[in-house]
């Protein structure tokens, strides 16, 4: 297919969505505060021609035409994403970052899961329903691993169980460390995203080294301060025997975890996706979770005095 075809066929789909706004899918997605876009609930019509501009963009020829929507930020309207661009936000950042967005309420068992990524699910084995409200180091690092010890022993047959357990915690604590580092940064993208590399474990029991992302934002409308972690299984980069040896003091755990950084704007830049789009998209979509949890009258009863004139005034634009 010739780039002017690629090119024609894209700005026919394209046009199917642009003049949606997110605001406009309500009666064609269910929302539930933390739980992702419902695809299953779109039109016919609007999924086929998503999918079709999902199969244009994802293509090499696509991906290298002059003024595409992964190298130009098209399909940004103002400080807004046109739908069509959303969607395909979704469906990119979710299935090759694997997101969550968390409360920023950082604690030695992480920070709280409000919502959780249909890539997040299937790397995890868990739906969006048992990861939602729940700490991420109940997924990976210390609390989450230590349920499984014996699992980890047969990748590990070199190491005691109590050597296992401290290379487990001595990358928990390098996570934590990292984790700080990057708090604080509220109204612009972090100076320095948090970067580590965790034992995870799976719903199955199964145990995967992870490379995980942070990033801390405020959503600029509501004053919410939160947090997006990307995750990606490294096992085949980095098996977990090799991980645990390497998590001891001296034993080259800092220089494991530079090598794997060292990839990580390759990585991200594979995804396809410019900053500012892929910022407007977590905006968006805080601003979804925000909405629908105003809307439940306990919630507005817990708020604290100091921000209830913030989201009152912002309520009255719904």
């Amino acid at each position: 297919m010739s780039t002017a075809l690629d090119l024609s066929l894209c700005t026919a789909a394209c046009n199917k969505f642009k003049n949606h706004s997110p605001r406009c899918l309500d009666s064609h997605r269910t929302r539930h505060f933390g739980a992702t876009l419902e695809w299953s609930t779109l039109r016919t019509e609007f999924a086929s021609n998503l999918l079709l501009l999902l199969f244009l963009l994802a293509s090499p020829r696509a991906q290298a035409m002059p003024g595409s929507f992964s190298r130009s930020g098209v399909g940004v309207k103002g400080d807004e994403l046109q739908t069509w661009a959303y969607l395909l936000l979704q469906d990119r950042l979710s299935t090759a970052g694997a997101f969550t967005i968390c409360d920023n309420d950082f604690s030695d068992q992480g920070y709280t899961i409000r919502s959780a990524s249909p890539g997040f699910c299937d790397l995890f084995e868990y739906n969006a329903m048992e990861s939602v409200g729940h700490r991420c180091c109940s997924f990976y690092g210390l609390f989450a691993v230590s349920k499984c010890i014996r699992n980890v022993k047969k990748n590990a047959v070199d190491m005691t169980l109590e050597d296992i357990q401290q290379g487990i915690r001595f990358a928990h604590d390098y996570v934590a460390k990292e984790c700080r580092a990057t708090k604080g940064t509220w109204d612009t993208p972090s100076s320095r995203l948090g970067y580590a590399v965790v034992a995870a474990r799976k719903k199955s029991g199964a145990v995967f080294v992870c490379e995980i992302v942070i990033s801390n934002r405020t959503e600029p409308r509501t004053g919410w301060q939160y947090t997006v972690i990307l995750h990606r299984d490294i096992s085949d980069k980095v098996p977990l025997g090799q991980f645990l040896q390497a998590a001891r003091p001296g034993g080259g755990f800092e220089e494991l975890t530079q090598k794997c950084k060292s990839n990580m704007h390759e990585r991200l830049t594979a995804l396809g996706i410019d900053t500012r789009s892929s910022v407007l998209y977590f905006q968006e979509k805080v601003r979804e979770m925000w909405t629908d949890k105003l809307k439940e009258p306990q919630w507005k009863q817990k708020r604290s005095c100091s921000t209830s004139t913030m989201y009152r005034s912002w309520e009255a634009d719904l």
